[in-house]
């Protein structure tokens, strides 16, 4: 998979989730892969769960860390930044900025961070 692809699939995730929201099959073990339906229904399957999560929101970051995954994060915009500091954890190296109504900014972040490769494979 490209990192342009893998881009892509980023950018659609977080449009997704700042659209509308997605649904994630019931799955006993995300290890074994899984499928998600974005709020328009377009299905994405995945073989594996991600090593590298972008998140936005203070709410979804903080779930994130509540369920033992802040490792795995990889950016957060600066309100998931907060939930780092009331969690006394240091933020990730990467905190990108947003602003209400206008994601243009998280968009070019996340595509420039998939074209380098930063993603993961």
């Amino acid at each position: 998979m490209t990192g342009n692809m893998k881009a892509m699939i980023a950018l659609v995730l977080v449009s997704a989730l700042v659209s509308g929201g997605i649904a994630v099959s019931d799955s006993s073990d995300a290890d074994e892969g899984f499928t998600v339906t974005d709020s328009t229904g377009k299905t994405f399957t995945y073989s594996a769960a991600s090593e590298h999560i972008i998140v936005t929101g203070y709410a979804a970051t903080l779930t994130i860390i509540e369920s033992g995954m802040a490792e795995k994060i990889y950016a957060v915009d600066q309100y998931g930044a907060v939930a780092f500091d009331d969690k006394g954890l240091e933020r990730p190296a990467n905190v990108w900025t947003t602003t209400y109504n206008d994601t243009s900014a998280l968009k070019s972040n996340i595509v420039h961070a998939g074209e380098n490769g930063l993603l993961g494979d």
